[in-house]
């Protein structure tokens, strides 16, 4: 996968070298379909690049002027030229290639036992066949003896199928921090899942907005959105996305307030007290939700919607509705994880449970837990590892790197 050419300009013309004879600051050429050789800065022209070899993201990004590009990557159409940064061994792809090199060094504790072994071993059966070629004077026993006793098949088993494994994993974009982990991986009967950008596409859409008082749809996203450029959740980006692609126009100030981890936030929008998240918000700030309001939020959940509460002057004044697919291939990855050896998946998601439900129903969960704090799924990651299971947690999110980190 790694490049192992360069066009570049060297005194007014184009020569094809060598990726190692590339310097820091060459003007480098890249046509469609051509790999980007090293890092640097686009300079000249515009191109869709595949970056699933570095980013793992299989959605190939449009890169213009001065837009940085990765090493290792593919231009899937268009023409840039760029100039390189890092060359050698700083890129980007170098380093990846670095650490599946590290990984494959590191030792599993079987290969570490069979070293012990290995030394203990192999000069004692050297020893018996000296001593079987003493008693029988026969140099063809004494060699069969040797051949058949060493243990070269055992001692060099562990580490071929780790090597074997790792570099296998970094084909398909998954980094392996060394045998050891291998080892533990082969053990792993229980996967703990994050929903929302893991299970789903982590890029949802507005689906629909209720207002429940006599302003119009788009004054009220206007406020929202406004109130959301607080925030650095997705859920908050895909409704200022929305307010974006509707053309409503919003101030470029941040406005005053605080984001409530895990529950939304609260801001002051044109003299208005905005109090926009789920509905333990709306409880911890004492707001109302009348009988209609509700029915109208788990009707959209059932259908598999985030119900997003927005309310004013403590009153609930909208619902926005946000919608986020299943991956296509979420479904035969779980199955070929469940023909491997794995016997529970579960999903934590900070999500609401009619939501979580319909993915866990979809995708033939074993369990499902709703409307968690990041805290939370630490404490569920504990108690399953007290239960004895070996787990494994799977997270895209800041909000699950403290249960991954467990």
């Amino acid at each position: 996968m790694a490049p192992e050419e360069a066009t570049v300009m060297r005194n007014g013309e184009k020569v094809t070298i060598s990726v190692e004879d590339v310097a820091i600051g060459d003007r480098i050429i890249i046509h469609p379909g051509g790999k980007i050789p090293v890092d640097g800065k686009v300079i000249t022209g515009q191109a869709t690049i595949n970056e699933a070899a570095v980013t793992g993201e299989s959605v190939p990004i449009v890169k213009k002027h001065y837009d940085k590009v990765f090493s290792g990557t593919i231009v899937d159409n268009g023409y840039i030229e760029i100039i390189a940064e890092k060359v050698g061994d700083d890129t980007t792809f170098a380093k990846i290639i670095e650490l599946v090199e590290e990984a494959q060094e590191s030792k599993s504790k079987t290969e570490k036992f069979l070293d012990k072994f290995a030394n203990i071993y192999t000069p004692a059966i050297v020893v018996l066949a000296v001593i079987v070629y003493l008693f029988t004077s026969n140099l063809h026993i004494a060699i069969t003896f040797l051949v058949i006793a060493c243990p070269g098949a055992l001692v060099i088993g562990a580490p071929v199928s780790n090597v074997a494994g790792i570099g296998n994993g970094a084909k398909n974009g998954a980094l392996i921090k060394g045998g050891e982990v291998m080892d533990i991986l082969s053990k792993v009967d229980t996967i703990v899942f994050d929903k929302t950008g893991t299970l789903t596409k982590g890029r949802p859409e507005v689906t629909d907005i209720k207002v429940f008082d006599n302003r119009s749809e788009n004054d009220l996203l206007r406020i929202v959105a406004q109130a959301e450029l607080l925030s650095e959740h997705h859920l908050g980006k895909t409704i200022v996305k929305e307010a974006e692609k509707r053309n409503i126009s919003l101030e470029q100030t941040t406005p005053k307030g605080k984001v409530i981890k895990g529950h939304g936030l609260i801001a002051t929008v044109e003299e208005n007290y905005v109090v926009i998240g789920n509905r333990s918000l709306m409880h911890q700030e004492n707001i109302p939700i009348d009988d209609k309001v509700e029915q109208y939020a788990v009707e959209q959940e059932k259908s598999g919607n985030t119900a997003i509460f927005a309310a004013m002057d403590g009153k609930v004044i909208a619902i926005i509705s946000i919608a986020d697919e299943i991956r296509e291939d979420a479904k035969q990855a779980l199955a070929e994880l469940r023909k491997h050896g794995v016997k529970k998946m579960i999903m934590l998601t900070g999500d609401n449970r009619h939501t979580a439900q319909k993915v866990a129903q979809q995708l033939d969960l074993d369990e499902y837990h709703a409307e968690l704090l990041p805290q939370d799924k630490v404490e569920y990651v504990k108690r399953l590892q007290a239960d004895s299971h070996v787990v494994a947690m799977v997270g895209d999110g800041i909000n699950d790197a403290p249960a991954i980190a467990t």
